[in-house]
């Protein structure tokens, strides 16, 4: 068996369902046996982003069949396109807008969705090098989101500026 890598230039999939953050801790204060006490940490999102996270799972897992994650050595692009419902009370303003500019925030979207595809799309999230991401609402399609994975081929020569002094190096 290959990792998906070796065997297609891009893994695609859509995940339907209403996308749920991730990022929030809560921490919950108990006591022992013995009665001192002790803080537990758990997600914020309790068992919806749970659900969430097996569906993003489940629909790479079915894309996939029996391919292997990517090697922890292969750096990954990943562009995720969440589409949200639209709220039934809008301004017209607000009705005009494609983008969704209200919470739940993009990066905690994102997380979620990185967590889920550890050790099924690849080794570890931290492989992820680029990624383009948006969030929409979903007026003509159903709530959810596109993800598409990608090997990063020999790395595009990046060159980097401090803003204001025009890059040079003195």
């Amino acid at each position: 068996m290959k990792p998906w890598s070796e065997q297609a230039p891009a893994l695609r999939f859509f995940v339907r369902g209403v996308a749920r953050s991730q990022g929030s801790k809560i921490g919950l204060g108990r006591l022992r046996k013995d009665g001192r006490p002790y803080a537990v940490m758990v997600e914020a999102g309790g068992g919806a982003l749970k659900a969430w996270r097996a569906d993003v799972k489940q629909a790479a897992s079915v894309e996939l069949g029996d391919a292997l994650p990517t090697p922890r050595d292969v750096g990954l692009r990943v562009e995720m396109t969440f589409f949200m419902p639209r709220p039934q009370s809008q301004t017209r303003a607000e009705r005009l807008r494609r983008f969704v500019t209200k919470s739940p925030d993009l990066d905690k979207l994102e997380r979620a969705v990185l967590d889920a595809l550890t050790a099924v799309v690849w080794v570890d999230d931290s492989q992820v090098a680029e990624v383009d991401k948006r969030k929409v609402y979903a007026d003509d399609m159903p709530p959810g989101v596109n993800v598409t994975v990608a090997v990063l081929e020999g790395l595009k020569e990046v060159v980097l500026e401090r803003i204001g002094d025009g890059g040079s190096s003195s």
